[in-house]
């Protein structure tokens, strides 16, 4: 009975055969056996087609039975070729050294195949029928180690882009939803808990489980102990320890334990120390202690200490305060503005509305002396008329408890800076507003007559506290 042959092409002796010389044999056997453990095959691309490696019913040296493949080309490649191998199952770790800059698929005739980028060494698997990458991942990032200075103490491990070409962007993409993360979530505050859908969580220090990106496409791009809560979506803290969010689309940039409510949205904090923004598309750029109010939307605190905007676009600075309450010892500057149409007078206000409430005015707090200066321009939106007229002012104003309390002393000084002579009826008022507890402004402009009115105003604000 004739010898006959495995798939990898090992001669198997039949009984009573090769008497005398199954010696050679069984040795050119185990070095085929060798060369499908660990064997080498130079295998060249003679022209730009593709090609097939052979496959005979011999235990003789065969390309297709090594393990490792070093792919070469004769010319230069000028499209992806196909190298099939046989039929069989078995493992290959494959190089493709071709030139060209093409990449090779590997593949078994009327299967389907995998490439491998010129360049490149990749660990596949023949099935028999198709062939897969067998070590799926690390394919075009190298993996390097670092020990030498400075990474002697803490040695780098790094994954650096790998590829030919002289540039290469690195993108790590989650899937879906999925949150991009430095730390597995387990709930302590080792790994923190879970993050939003689309976050990104570069923090690497916590001190509760809770100082995490836990919104939906918020981030925190380092840092340590910052929190965004699962209801600030789009949230974003650049760095700094301790800061925390609840507004939805709000920044704080760094700083320590500062503080951005729920009522704050799309609000800033800067930086700085212990700041609190509660007013909506508010900001505290930096400085310590300062907050914004739930009602001072549009406001800012440009730095300092300890200041307090509570009215709507106010803006506050201050460089302490008494007895330690914020905004005790401040100066403010207040926008105000209205447009009237006929001689009924109409409030300047810092949203426009012409009505007064409790933040859209200068309201005080009680128990507060309030100086307050500044310019009041009024213009004609006729271009053909263009009539205008101006204003400087001051007055000193105080609320003690109530607001019903609050009082001129003395009366406001108005001066007339410059008009057209059309202009001459317009009028400004100054009066104490018992209803809010501020300063009112009121302004009469002319029958038929569109005037637009704008009030630039300071205030010297001292607080009991």
């Amino acid at each position: 009975m004739a010898s006959t042959f495995s798939n990898l092409k090992i001669e198997l002796i039949a009984d009573g055969e090769q008497v005398s010389v199954w010696g050679a044999t069984t040795n050119q056997n185990l070095e085929a056996v060798e060369s499908a453990i660990g064997g080498y095959a130079a295998i060249n691309f003679a022209t730009d087609a593709n090609k097939t490696l052979a496959y005979a019913d011999s235990n003789a040296a065969q390309p297709f039975r090594s393990l490792y493949f070093n792919v070469t080309s004769t010319g230069a490649l000028t499209a992806t070729r196909t190298l099939f191998l046989p039929a069989v199952q078995k493992m290959y770790i494959v190089k493709n050294a071709t030139t060209g800059a093409q990449s090779i698929t590997i593949n078994i005739s009327g299967g389907s195949g995998v490439d491998i980028p010129n360049g490149e060494t990749y660990i596949v698997y023949a099935d028999g029928t198709n062939v897969v990458y067998a070590a799926p991942g690390l394919f075009y990032l190298d993996e390097t180690f670092n020990d030498s200075a400075p990474n002697q103490t803490v040695p780098t491990e790094s994954l650096v882009a790998g590829g030919a070409a002289t540039n290469i962007d690195v993108a790590i993409v989650p899937k879906g939803a999925g949150a991009f993360l430095t730390a597995t979530p387990d709930n302590t505050a080792a790994g923190g808990n879970k993050r939003g859908a689309n976050a990104v969580d570069l923090q690497t220090s916590r001190a509760a489980a809770t100082d995490v990106a836990a919104a939906t496409k918020s981030v925190i791009a380092g840092g340590a102990d910052n929190n965004i809560d699962s209801s600030a979506t789009a949230a974003a803290i650049s760095g700094g320890s301790g800061n925390q969010t609840l507004a939805v689309n709000s920044v704080t940039g760094g700083g320590i334990d500062n503080t951005t409510n729920a009522t704050a949205t799309a609000g800033v904090v800067g930086g700085g120390s212990g700041n609190i923004l509660r007013g909506a598309y508010s900001a505290i750029s930096g400085g310590r202690d300062n907050q914004t109010g739930a009602n001072a939307s549009y406001s800012t605190v440009p730095s300092g200490y300890k200041a307090s905007a509570t009215n709507y676009g106010q803006e506050v600075i201050a460089s302490g305060a008494y007895s330690n309450a914020v905004g005790t010892a401040q100066r403010s500057r207040y926008t105000l503005r209205t447009i009237t149409t006929s001689d009924t007078a109409s409030r300047l206000t810092s949203d426009g509305v012409g009505s007064a409430n409790a933040s859209n005015t200068i309201n005080m707090p009680a128990e507060s002396l309030f100086v307050v200066t500044g310019i009041i321009a009024a213009k004609d939106t006729d271009t053909a008329v263009a009539d205008a007229k101006s204003w400087e002012f001051t007055t000193t104003i105080k609320r003690g408890a109530l607001a019903s309390s609050a009082q001129l002393l003395g009366t406001a000084s108005i001066t007339e800076l410059a008009a057209d002579a059309g202009a001459s009826s317009w009028a400004v008022a100054i009066t104490a507003d018992t209803v809010n507890g501020g300063v009112s402004f009121s302004v009469t402009g002319a029958p038929g007559t569109t005037i637009r009115w704008l009030a630039s105003v300071n205030s010297t604000e001292v607080v009991n506290g």
